[in-house]
């Protein structure tokens, strides 16, 4: 699902690579999904929700660069 979503993603289709990362997160919940998902949130200004996928990247793997990037862009908007 993961890649599925990364392609959308880069063809710029967003809330579908929402759907897709939120459908791999129900199977299984890895920091990739979240941080994926935050970025689209980022690309439609719903920093709100890309503050809750990064704070779960940084619940998932501490050190996670992606996850304060992220962040930090959701928090700057």
């Amino acid at each position: 699902m993961i890649d599925k979503g990364n392609e959308q993603f880069e063809a710029g289709e967003y809330e579908e690579a929402i759907i897709l990362y939120t459908k791999s997160l129900d199977k299984v919940k890895t920091w990739e999904a979240h941080s994926n998902r935050a970025a689209a949130f980022i690309k439609l200004e719903r920093f709100d929700d890309a503050l809750d996928d990064c704070v779960s990247v940084m619940a998932i793997d501490k050190s996670n660069f992606k996850g304060f990037f992220r962040s930090a862009q959701a928090f700057f908007g």
